[in-house]
């Protein structure tokens, strides 16, 4: 009889990860895709050596090119070489999946209350999880959490100089590694202050804290570690200069202030509902057992909550923070119910026919659509059938294009250089003139005929136009004398006369 009950248990365990990764498979629509193929042929068709300057675009071709997803790139473009996009779709499932499991092994406790804990996350990550090379960046901070959380359990924890070579990958793999040093450093220094209040308390107050602490010998090794992690990322095609890019894209205000996926998190839109919910309920399972809980890493949850709604993008770094409390605070809550309740049969044939269910209505039509690219490209607005239009009528000259469509003309069009993808968002260069080249906020500009757009539409000397058919630019071109040769539901373009 128990080894039936625990057959029924495993199965629905499994069921669950099945759910989870379901969940987590999504099309490749993710607009920088496209140069990230290109990069990563870039790279393998010149001996993995990286282009000193832009390759792609044609208004900044001296710019100081940073590939800081460049291993990531070469991976994505021998993934889709041999088998397509859908092995791209299934690989970045399975990596999110990992991101969000393993940061719940962290917590000793049964399988049933850690999958739970994972599927709650999941859940209220799903606006921003998707085939993408920021999933990278989660694995690698569940990876951090883990080993850090292990060592402060069990200061004899070996495994924790593994994370030098984990941050050495993460660093040739996605820029977001900075995430995980952040991390670091700050329970680090939380446990520093930890242990100066007790020192101050001992000696003046003479007060009960209910908190442990690490040991300054202790917190010397998790300080040598996070030095060691932060040289391993020194070691790639870029050396420090990869931090110049970090910096300059964490310090733009404009890209924050346009690009949705960097503007802060807000409570009256559609997708915030899960996040608010799962916010709230760690909130309250948090209040209901403080005293129980690491103070430290509370602190941390904190500061995490505050990265995360400073901008969407940053969301699931809160719940991966959190997913550790939240399976502790599970099994507290359920103790051995919740295993009673898996072992029922009937549950696990209802939540098996969810699954079937789940698999025809969503996957299934997403995996059948992901093996034609341009079904892709339409159904999340990419201008597929203008660029066949110019591969079959092509114009000479230089291409003023929308920014979201950069990748994928980068991709499906590389013959014309475009005028802005998504890597140039925060690329400055000073012209001939002294005077400064924002690409995105002259794109801006241009695009919405913002005031003073004509001087620098002028400027940039176009001699074609593919935009968006309602951009204010698009609709104005007509009555500028511009030649409008193709039009579609999703694009128009205008050829100078």
């Amino acid at each position: 009889m128990v080894k039936k009950l625990f057959k029924t248990e495993s199965i629905f365990i499994i069921l669950i990860g099945i759910f989870i990764i379901l969940l987590t498979f999504n099309l490749p629509a993710d607009p920088d895709l496209g140069w990230h193929l290109k990069n990563g042929e870039y790279l393998i068709n010149n001996n993995f050596q990286v282009p000193a300057t832009d390759i792609y675009s044609w208004t900044m071709p001296n710019f100081p090119l940073i590939m800081h997803e460049w291993l990531t790139d070469i991976g994505m473009y021998f993934l889709y070489q041999n088998f397509g996009l859908i092995s791209i779709s299934i690989i970045y499932a399975l990596i999110t999946f990992l991101a969000f499991f393993i940061v719940t092994k962290s917590i000793e406790a049964p399988l049933s209350h850690q999958i739970i804990a994972c599927l709650l996350g999941v859940i209220a990550s799903l606006p921003i999880i998707s085939a993408r090379a920021q999933m990278i960046t989660l694995l690698g901070l569940a990876l951090t959490i883990y080993l850090v959380q292990k060592y402060k359990e069990n200061t004899k924890y070996k495994k924790i100089y593994w994370l030098p070579i984990i941050f050495f990958v993460w660093a040739n793999l996605h820029g977001g590694f900075s995430i995980g040093l952040f991390f670091i450093a700050l329970i680090t220094s939380i446990e520093i202050v930890k242990i100066l209040i007790i020192k101050i308390n001992q000696k003046y107050y003479k007060y009960k804290f209910h908190y442990t602490t690490l040991r300054f010998k202790e917190i010397g090794r998790m300080i040598v570690v996070g030095f060691l992690s932060f040289l391993t990322t020194m070691i790639n095609p870029y050396y420090w200069r990869l931090y110049f890019e970090i910096y300059t894209t964490t310090i733009d205000s404009f890209a924050k202030s346009y690009i949705n996926e960097w503007l802060p998190f807000s409570f009256d839109s559609p997708m915030a509902y899960r996040f608010i919910i799962y916010t709230v309920l760690i909130s309250v399972l948090i209040i209901l057992n403080y005293k129980k809980l690491d103070f430290s890493y509370l602190i941390v949850a904190m500061v995490f909550l505050i990265i995360s709604t400073s901008s969407w993008r940053h969301m699931p770094f809160f719940v991966l923070i959190t997913i550790p409390y939240l399976v502790y605070l599970v099994g507290n809550l359920t103790q051995d119910k919740l295993r009673i309740i898996l072992q029922k049969k009937w549950l696990v044939l209802i939540f098996g026919f969810m699954i079937i269910s789940y698999f025809f209505q969503k996957t299934l039509p997403y995996t059948r659509m992901v093996n034609s690219e341009e079904d892709v490209a339409l159904a999340f607005g990419y201008p597929c059938q203008a660029v066949n239009f110019l591969k079959a009528n092509p114009i000479e000259g230089r291409m003023f294009n929308e920014y979201n469509w950069g990748g994928y003309l980068i991709w499906q069009l590389p013959e014309h250089p475009v005028f802005i993808d998504g890597r140039m968002a925060s690329w400055r260069l000073t012209r001939e003139d002294g005077s400064k080249q924002e690409i995105l906020k002259d794109f801006k500009i241009i695009r919405d005929l913002e005031s003073d757009w004509q001087p620098l539409f002028d400027l940039y000397n176009f001699d074609f136009i593919l935009l968006s058919h309602d951009a204010p630019l698009a609709i104005r071109l007509g009555k500028m004398g511009w030649e409008l040769i193709y039009r579609d539901n999703i694009a128009v373009i205008y050829k100078k006369i």
